[in-house]
C-alpha cells in the first residue's frame, strides 16, 4: 500500500493476473469479500474495473460494491443488452450511481462552441435530407 503525502494525491492499482478457470467463484468467495472489506477501511475510494455487466463477474462484484457506475458506448451498446443488463444488477441488489457515456466524440458546432454534439445526433430524430438532395416529385 502506498502513504499518503500531504498536498500529494496516492493511490494504489491491484491487478487481476492470469485469469482463473472460475473467476466467477472466486469473486464470489468469502476471500473476495474481505479483501473489498480490507480495501474499504484502508483507502478513501476503491474503484472495481470489472468485465461486461453480461458477464457472471460483474453481476457477483456489483452486489459487493457500494455502486455501479455503468459504461455505455452509444451506438454500439444495444438497447436489449442495456435493459437486460439493469435487470440483473437489480436482481443482484447492485445500486446504480449513473451511466458514463464511453466514444462519444466531441464535434465542433456552429459558431465555435464545443458541446454534446454527437450525443444529442445519436438521441435526436433524423434530420430531412437537405433540399439539393431531394428529387422533386412530379405533379400530377
Amino acid at each position: 500500500m502506498t502513504q499518503k503525502v500531504e498536498n500529494e494525491a496516492s493511490f494504489s492499482v491491484i491487478t487481476t493476473g492470469p485469469l482463473p478457470p472460475n473467476p466467477a467463484e472466486l469473486l464470489a468467495s468469502e476471500r473476495m469479500k474481505d479483501i473489498l472489506a480490507q480495501l474499504k477501511k484502508n483507502s478513501d475510494l476503491v474503484i472495481v474495473d470489472s468485465a461486461p455487466a453480461l458477464v457472471a463477474d460483474a453481476q457477483v462484484l456489483s452486489a459487493m460494491t457500494d455502486g455501479v457506475l455503468l459504461v455505455v458506448c452509444p451506438g454500439k451498446t444495444r438497447r436489449e443488452d442495456l435493459r437486460a443488463t439493469l435487470q440483473q444488477l437489480r436482481r443482484a441488489g447492485a445500486r446504480l450511481l449513473g451511466v458514463a457515456l464511453n466514444r462519444v466524440q466531441e464535434q465542433r458546432g456552429r459558431y465555435g462552441y464545443r458541446g454534446y454534439s454527437a450525443y444529442a445526433a445519436y438521441y435526436a430524430p433524423a434530420a430531412p435530407s437537405s433540399p439539393a438532395s431531394q428529387k422533386a416529385e412530379p405533379s400530377k
